[in-house]
């Protein structure tokens, strides 16, 4: 076929358009957030820029030196702080862009819902929120699959539908942490086929091995979570100072400042993208990021005074022969997978062998089992 000029100028347009089509389209990245953890002015001052775009404050309200452009995201935390929500609520002139429902109602130490009386309050407190234009989460469950069925099969039945899915995860920071991790997140999309947001992730105290272990975990993961399209937003529990955790579950060396406030490793690549450097990623060993901050004079020795302080009180630590503090190897441990773990891992075992129950009519579904309802945070 001959093909003139013309005739392949005005075909033009359509290839351009064909090929375009039939590019690969870059994934659009989740959202960096914070769950604040410390002293509000002080996260807001040091971690409000770069790639955090958003935050939460569980059951407490707005950071108010927190820039205008880093969204508020409330959370109805659960029936023990109702009266913190309503006094929020109070307050606002229109619907919440989004908001988070209850916090971890699958553990005992935390919202600890009935699913079927969760299902009756969402409805009471954030549907109507959602009839207003706000964006609601299903409850933040951090292992409990079962507790999440029970929990959309009663809101279905009472005519309610969540906007997106909010989940957490800790674990071990090796690649085993890093398979259960992605699994994880893959397979609640699988079973749920909402959008996700990821509201909470870290390591815990007892899988904690070497601060070069969360170092890599945190950036892998969050590399991986960037690739996902489905995942829109994400939070690193680490939104406070190391000597200075809010409990004992999460490990201090996800923490993203150190004592002073200053920015670890960890939070510059959080926050900037800033790739973390090959000792940060083996020993732990910052690359004397005590000294990277600060200018000169009194002020800069009066700051690495206070570092130098906090590590030496640090008992998993000591110094190298050349001043700078690494992991004591004797800390390290086999892969350790706690209570929060193990109930995770049953709890998908469980679903899928329901699952498969389903398909086989002589097998009958056993009644609700609490028996992972102990020990778990």
């Amino acid at each position: 076929m001959r093909f003139t000029l013309a005739a392949l100028g005005a075909l033009l347009p359509l290839l351009v358009v064909l090929f375009a089509s039939s590019a690969v389209q870059p994934v659009e990245a989740a959202s960096f957030g914070l769950a604040v953890a410390t002293d509000g002015s002080k996260a807001a001052k040091h971690l409000a820029k770069g790639r955090v775009k958003w935050y939460w404050h569980w059951q407490d309200p707005a950071v108010p030196q927190m820039p205008s452009h880093i969204e508020y995201v409330p959370c109805f935390w659960g029936p023990r702080y109702a009266s913190k929500w309503h006094a929020q609520e109070r307050k606002w002139k229109r619907a919440p862009s989004r908001i988070l429902a209850f916090n971890e109602p699958d553990v005992p130490s935390q919202s600890n819902m009935n699913p079927y009386y969760a299902a009756e309050l969402w409805m009471q407190e954030l549907r109507p929120w959602q009839k207003r234009g706000a964006k609601v989460s299903t409850p933040q469950i951090v292992f409990d699959v079962d507790w999440m069925d029970k929990f959309l099969k009663k809101l279905k039945q009472l005519g309610g539908k969540p906007d997106f899915l909010a989940i957490h995860w800790y674990g071990t920071p090796n690649n085993a942490g890093y398979g259960r991790f992605t699994s994880w997140v893959t397979r609640c999309r699988k079973r749920y086929g909402m959008k996700i947001w990821v509201t909470e992730w870290g390591v815990t105290s007892k899988g904690t091995t070497s601060q070069g272990q969360v170092n890599s975990f945190m950036q892998r993961t969050t590399d991986w979570l960037q690739s996902k399209d489905y995942v829109k937003r994400i939070v690193w529990f680490g939104c406070f100072t190391i000597n200075n955790p809010p409990d004992a579950f999460a490990s201090r060396r996800n923490a993203l400042f150190n004592a002073d406030f200053s920015l670890r490793s960890i939070a510059r690549f959080y926050t900037t993208g800033q790739r973390m450097g090959r000792r940060d990623l083996i020993s732990g060993s910052p690359s004397l990021e005590h000294r990277a901050v600060i200018s000169a004079g009194a002020k800069r020795h009066s700051n690495l005074a206070v570092r130098l302080a906090a590590r030496d009180a640090d008992e998993e630590s000591f110094v190298d022969v050349d001043g700078d503090f690494v992991d004591n190897p004797e800390d390290d441990v086999e892969d350790d997978c706690d209570a929060i773990c193990l109930a995770r891992e049953r709890s998908l075992a469980a679903a899928d062998a329901a699952a498969d129950a389903l398909e086989d009519p002589d097998v009958v579904l056993e009644s609700d089992d609490d028996s992972d309802s102990e020990e778990l945070r």
